[in-house]
């Protein structure tokens, strides 16, 4: 978090993985039996660009592919067996436009940013008899939805202190009539620079989602809840404007609505590397 450098003229380009694996359930704040030993994979590979239009204004694409794998033991006469399911392709693109600037006699970086989710990604993948596939496993949700965040980060020599809020908000039913409750991310983390080429850090992240509905609002089953993730992870600087950026959320608390599979943790890579075009 350079103070002093001009950022207008900078392209930032990013690339990130993410992987998650779930297999046990939960049902409000309990574990429970998994009977059908369903277990489902989520990978999200995303690219993204941020181009400064001036030191302060900035507009951001996010470019995302998925693929989720979900299989469980069919128990239904005549079709017994392991039952597999799987999507991918390009999910919904996001689209922000950022306003940064420092304040409080300029200790305190703050980043505004409203912008939308597109509605590009499939919602109609089928699985192996021809059937559409469950809204929780499509890569796209099928509707335009407008998105705020706000980053706010305080740094002190080698400390970085940061919060962040991010929410989502679903406006209207998709063409299969299924809408997708609100969303909402909030973090705070605190980095150590060990060395110029080596950074540590932790932190909290809470997520809470509406359950979905459909239908002309009839609440969805198993869907919505809240979770908390403790979030330890590394840096590795390569270059002043070159940075892999690794992190580890693990699960610590959840309250879901019904039965779900909830994630022990998964695994967050991100890449980035900063690009002065004039």
């Amino acid at each position: 978090m350079e103070r002093n450098s001009s950022q207008a003229g900078k392209l930032l380009l990013g690339s990130s993985y993410e992987f998650e694996y779930l297999q046990d359930v939960g049902n409000g704040t309990q574990p429970i039996s998994n009977p059908s030993n369903e277990r489902t994979t989520s990978e999200i590979t995303t690219l993204f660009l941020n181009y400064s239009i001036t030191d302060k204004f900035s507009v951001e694409t996010v470019l995302p592919w998925r693929r989720i794998v979900n299989s469980k033991i069919s128990i239904v006469p005549e079709s017994e067996g392991t039952y597999i399911r799987e999507t991918n392709g390009f999910s919904d693109v996001i689209l922000l436009f950022k306003y940064s600037d420092y304040f409080f006699d300029d200790q305190i970086l703050a980043t505004f940013a409203s912008g939308v989710k597109l509605a590009n990604g499939s919602v109609t993948d089928l699985d192996e008899d021809d059937k559409v596939i469950s809204e929780t496993l499509q890569v796209g949700s099928g509707t335009v939805d407008p998105l705020f965040s706000l980053f706010v980060g305080y740094p002190s020599g080698k400390w970085l202190l940061s919060g962040s809020l991010f929410s989502r908000l679903s406006i209207y039913e998709n063409i299969r009539g299924y809408k997708y409750g609100n969303e909402f991310h909030s973090r705070i983390s605190v980095n150590y620079d060990k060395s110029d080429a080596l950074f540590i850090k932790a932190g909290l992240e809470t997520v809470f989602t509406k359950r979905d509905t459909h239908q002309y609002g009839e609440p969805e089953s198993q869907r919505g809840g809240k979770w908390a993730y403790a979030v330890p992870g590394f840096g590795i600087r390569f270059l002043n404007n070159f940075i892999l950026d690794v992190e580890f959320p693990l699960t610590i608390y959840y309250d879901v609505n019904e039965s779900q599979l909830v994630p022990d943790g998964f695994l967050r890579l991100n890449l980035f590397y900063d690009w002065p075009l004039k």
